[in-house]
C-alpha cells in the first residue's frame, strides 16, 4: 500500500509592493498622514482642514485615509495626542531628577515647555488652540494633558511648601492651575505672534509668576 505523506505547509509570505510588505506600507501611509495633520492643522487650523486636502498633502487618495482613521476628528486626536506625548517625554527626565532646587526645577521645566512650542509653533496650534473649538471630547483631552502638568506641579508645591500653604489656608491644586492657565496663555499669544521674544525672555517673565506665589509663602 502507498502511503501519502504531507510536509508541514508554511505559513503565507507576507505580500511585498515596490519592495516593502504590505504592512509597512499601511504604516507609511499613516505616517504620511499624521505629518499632513500636524502640517495642516498647525497651520491653518481644525476649520480650514477637510479629509480632502489633508490627502493631498499627503499623496494619498481618500481611501487611504480610512484605513487609519475613521475622521477628522479622530486624526486630530492623534496629531494632539503624539505632541503632547511628545512634550511629556522632554519633562519626563527633569521630573524623574532629585529636586534639589524648586525653582530650578521650574526654571527648567519652564525651558523646555517654551522650546518644545518654539521648536515647532505647530505644535501650539495643536496642543493649545484647536482642541477648545471641536468639540467635547477634545475639550476633555485638553483637560486631561493640562491636568497632568498641574498636578505635577501641584506635587512639587505640596513637598516644599506644604506646611506654609496648610497655614495660610491656600490651595495647592488652584495655584498650579494658575500658574498653568498663565503659562499655557503666554505660549499661545507667543506663538500666534511668530515667537517675537526669545525663549530665555518667556522663562523670566513666566518665573516672575511663580516668584510671587513661592515668595509669599516663604515670608509668611
Amino acid at each position: 500500500m502507498r502511503i501519502m505523506t504531507t510536509s508541514p505547509q508554511s505559513p503565507p509570505a507576507r505580500r511585498h509592493y515596490g519592495g516593502k510588505a504590505a504592512a509597512d506600507r499601511s504604516d507609511e501611509r499613516r505616517r504620511k498622514l499624521l505629518a499632513a495633520g500636524l502640517e495642516l492643522f498647525g497651520t491653518q487650523g481644525y476649520a480650514a482642514t477637510s479629509v480632502k486636502s489633508l490627502c493631498t498633502e499627503a499623496g494619498l487618495t481618500e481611501r487611504y485615509f480610512y484605513e487609519s482613521f475613521r475622521n477628522r476628528e479622530d486624526i486630530f486626536m492623534r496629531v494632539a495626542g503624539r505632541s503632547a506625548a511628545g512634550l511629556a517625554r522632554q519633562l519626563a527626565p527633569l521630573m524623574q531628577r532629585p529636586p534639589d532646587n524648586v525653582q530650578d526645577q521650574v526654571r527648567d521645566g519652564l525651558q523646555i515647555v517654551f522650546q518644545w512650542f518654539r521648536d515647532d509653533p505647530r505644535r501650539a496650534r495643536v496642543q493649545l488652540i484647536e482642541p477648545l473649538t471641536i468639540g467635547p471630547q477634545m475639550t476633555e483631552m485638553y483637560r486631561q494633558v493640562t491636568g497632568g502638568f498641574i498636578l505635577m506641579l501641584r506635587d512639587m508645591a505640596l513637598k516644599w511648601f506644604g506646611p506654609a500653604l496648610q497655614a495660610q489656608k491656600l490651595d495647592a491644586q488652584l495655584l498650579s492651575t494658575a500658574m498653568v492657565g498663565a503659562v499655557v496663555e503666554m505660549t499661545k499669544a507667543w506663538v500666534l505672534e511668530d515667537c517675537p521674544q526669545p525663549v530665555e525672555e518667556m522663562v523670566r517673565n513666566a518665573m516672575a509668576i511663580y516668584t510671587a506665589f513661592s515668595e509669599k509663602l516663604i515670608t509668611r
